[in-house]
């Protein structure tokens, strides 16, 4: 049902002026004049007849011009229909909030300009309908504040998350004597959903909130994910090429170490798929760390490199997590196994890993985890952590329920202890693979499994002789990778996996398999995310060069967190200690295409108007029939009065 409502109510008090229109009307009323004798005879009927009509017609002249003098103050007081929300926008007291996504897939290019760009041409235009005493405030995301919006601006990308929670913090916190307005222009991928949603339910519900999405008509990208290098015979270098919306038919992929081209290959990949790509050259140098980028029209090319420092050739850190007499036979297998590839071997309690523990390790192995501290506990929760890979031993007990699965994987809570009156055996799906390659046969009969978990999801990569999964990949909330076994290792009465010779070699293969797909699935560090100091209480500032020795930034030892602003490659120099290089990547998740838009029936406060549809309506102000109606009576009555004058 629609109401009426004025912008400048004020306007009605000229209605004063109507009183001058009957004070006129009655000053200039013929004098009466009295008779002593009787005039009667003289008026025939029609003269009577007549004064009657002059007397009802002057009436109606007042009558009109009160009504035009009405319908006249009426169009200054500025009429809207109030039902319409947008319409408030013109009201020169509305408070306008306004904030542009800033996240990379903001520069998404396809056409004369990208739609961050295309976000503050519609702020321009909104800017020029409404009023200019309107108090229209913009974003900083700078500052982290509003700011009074005065002039255009660039649109400027950043690789920082999105800070949407900031903007609707302070407009939770600010005291309105207006009802304002919160616009929001985003491409509204599927995480901005969630955080605007969880924001908005926390607001005013008096606080409109208008949603303009700038989302691509057909998008389409391509992008790579991670880069690493291997050196044996000859350099070799790769990525994971990945075309979205769009096959990719002539891309050329190019290896720089340093300012030098190493090699390049041409790629082709069919619409929204994506497969691993390797560059091997034969070019010896010192400088094993450099980029990978490919060249292709794009309209989306903050991730068209990917950045790779050759690891130390030293071993590998890894930290085991569990009862330490349980574990000591996995710390064994790994000491046994590759020369020189593992190591330090750490046995922690789960009471007492620390994040010092954490933060070094290449690799956290967890078995039969029960009571994990608060450092694994934030670790496994931590979204801005580094994406550690980690092997998970279930745990078997008839009371465990493996909560770390639960809380870490989303999983259900329904994981059930299967036990055996007959042992089953590890059955490889082959032994040519990657994960399975050399081990000189198929099933291994001196393994006995007694007891395991089931219930887990994910890709089952070793099943047992009855079918059920015995080794599952996944990954968590985070990204991390997980390698999970349905049943324990080390000393358990659970299984004698670590009395067989078909131990060592599998969690040999198992912990190389989890490294090289946390390499080729998930970056370790990624620009504008927020890590630990590593030195953080050590007694050590950690200084940040660029590829080029450019002082980049200190992060002092008082300082618990950090991040890095840009991909690249970065020099790393703790005081005191050996310096090193890591490779920092562009945000992959600003990649995906998957868009979605804020839910209207449950949040009832959001409006969601296309861009096109939004400046229209503001344009309108959803008043052009009421405007006409008023102009149409104006016209009717300003006739009227020309009806009723006196033809002398």
């Amino acid at each position: 049902m629609s109401s009426i409502s004025f912008f400048n109510p004020q306007f009605f008090f000229a209605l004063a002026f109507i009183v001058l229109i009957v004070l006129i009307h009655f000053l200039k009323r013929p004098r009466t004049i009295s008779l002593n004798f009787s005039t009667l005879r003289f008026f025939t009927q029609n003269a009577v007849i007549q004064r009657k009509t002059r007397n009802l017609r002057k009436l109606l002249q007042l009558l009109t011009r009160c009504a035009i003098a009405a319908v006249i103050i009426a169009l200054f007081a500025r009429p809207f229909n109030s039902s319409e929300p947008l319409n408030k926008l013109h009201y020169p007291q509305t408070p306008v909030y306004l904030w542009v996504d800033p996240t990379l897939s903001m520069d998404y290019t396809d056409g004369p300009m990208s739609i961050g760009q295309l976000s503050h041409s519609i702020i321009d235009s909104l800017h020029k309908l409404i009023p200019n005493v309107s108090k229209l405030f913009i974003f900083d995301h700078e500052s982290r504040n509003f700011v009074l919006k005065e002039k255009s601006t660039q649109f400027i990308s950043s690789h920082s998350p999105s800070d949407l929670e900031n903007a609707l913090e302070q407009i939770k916190n600010t005291n309105f004597e207006v009802n304002p307005f919160l616009i929001i222009l985003s491409d509204f991928q599927v995480p901005l959903k969630s955080a605007l949603e969880k924001g908005v339910s926390a607001l005013d519900k008096r606080i409109t909130v208008v949603c303009i999405p700038v989302t691509p008509d057909k998008p389409w990208n391509y992008s790579l994910s991670g880069a690493e290098i291997r050196t044996q015979n000859n350099i070799t270098v790769s990525t994971f090429v990945k075309a979205q919306g769009k096959s990719l038919k002539k891309g050329e992929l190019i290896a720089e170490t340093g300012r030098m081209r190493i090699g390049r290959v041409q790629v082709q990949i069919s619409e929204n798929e994506g497969k691993p790509v390797e560059i091997t050259s034969s070019f010896s140098s010192g400088n094993l760390m450099g980029k990978m980028s490919l060249k292709s029209q794009d309209p989306l090319i903050f991730d068209n490199q990917a950045y790779f420092v050759q690891q130390a050739s030293g071993s590998r850190r890894v930290v085991i997590v569990g009862d330490k007499t349980r574990c000591k036979p996995i710390a064994f297998a790994l000491n046994a196994s590759t020369k020189d590839y593992w190591g330090p071997v750490i046995l922690k309690d789960g009471t007492e890993i620390t994040f010092d523990d954490l933060d070094s390790a290449d690799l956290i192995i967890l078995n039969e985890l029960k009571s994990p501290s608060y450092a694994l506990n934030a670790f496994l929760s931590d979204p801005a952590t580094v994406r550690k890979p980690v092997i998970f031993a279930c745990a078997v007990d008839k009371n465990e329920k493996n909560a770390i699965l639960v809380e870490s994987l989303n999983s259900s809570n329904h994981h059930t202890v299967h036990e055996y009156k007959t042992p089953l055996s590890p059955v490889l799906p082959d032994t040519t693979s990657q994960l399975w390659q050399h081990f000189p046969k198929i099933r291994s009969e001196d393994v006995a499994i007694y007891r395991r978990c089931s219930g887990i999801e994910g890709e089952v990569l070793l099943r047992l002789t009855d079918g059920s999964p015995l080794l599952i990949k996944t990954s968590d909330k985070s990204g991390r990778s997980w390698l999970i076994l349905t049943t324990p290792l080390g000393v358990t009465d659970a299984n004698n996996l670590s009395e067989t010779g078909f131990f060592v070699p599998m969690i040999d293969r198992i912990c190389r398999y989890v490294l090289s797909i946390n390499k080729l699935t998930g970056e370790s560090y990624v620009a504008g995310k927020l890590y630990r100091n590593p030195f953080f209480g050590s007694g050590s500032d950690m200084t940040i060069f660029d590829d080029q020795s450019k002082l980049i930034k200190i992060v002092h030892k008082n300082q618990p967190f950090f991040h890095y602003e840009k991909p690249g490659i970065y020099k790393i120099v703790p005081a005191g200690q050996p310096s090193f290089f890591l490779a920092v990547q562009p945000d992959s998740s600003e990649s995906v295409l998957e868009y979605s838009l804020p839910d209207t029936d449950r949040y009832p406060n959001i409006i969601v108007k296309s861009k096109e549809n939004f400046l229209e309506a503001v344009s309108n102000r959803g008043q052009t029939l009421l405007n006409n109606l008023i102009w149409v009576i104006l016209a009717s009555l300003i006739l009227a009065e020309l009806l009723l004058w006196e033809r002398k």
